[in-house]
């Protein structure tokens, strides 16, 4: 494919919406509750392998007209999980996907929940748990690409 045909073919897929405050402000909730499995995830050594059989859309063509640039976190709820697993983690039958430039906000929302949940319970050395870890390990090998 030349180039000339890849810029038109770029310019024909979609950017993946930006999330507004409120409803990022909630999701950072729901993470750091425990409420939501994302791709930070998957073992990042069997990422490939693995991310279609948890999120089963992709494996279908779920990203089909989607700017790849644009896609920052894959995520569903846990309690639209099916049935089975794979290699330990849930399979999903739908998926969300969080344009890249809301990762940041995303991030100061959890560090702020992960700060005053430590102030209430009077926890100070409790370090974050290893969900919100595996999510800024992620975000930041994310935002390296």
């Amino acid at each position: 494919m030349n180039s000339e045909n890849k810029e038109v073919k770029e310019a024909e897929l979609n950017d993946i919406p930006l999330i507004d405050e409120k409803n990022l402000r909630e999701l950072a909730m729901d993470i750091c509750d425990g409420k939501i499995f994302h791709d930070r995830l998957i073992d990042p050594n069997r990422f490939k392998q693995d991310v279609g059989m948890v999120f089963m859309p992709l494996a279908l063509g779920g990203l089909e007209g989607v700017k790849p640039k644009t896609i920052g976190l894959m995520y569903e709820y846990y309690d639209k999980a099916g049935p089975r697993s794979v290699n330990g983690m849930p399979c999903f039958f739908s998926f969300n996907i969080i344009h890249r430039d809301n990762l940041p906000d995303l991030q100061k929302y959890m560090e702020e929940i992960e700060y005053f949940k430590s102030k209430f319970t009077g926890n100070k050395e409790k370090e974050k748990d290893l969900v919100n870890k595996s999510f800024a390990d992620g975000l930041n090998k994310g935002s390296e690409g």
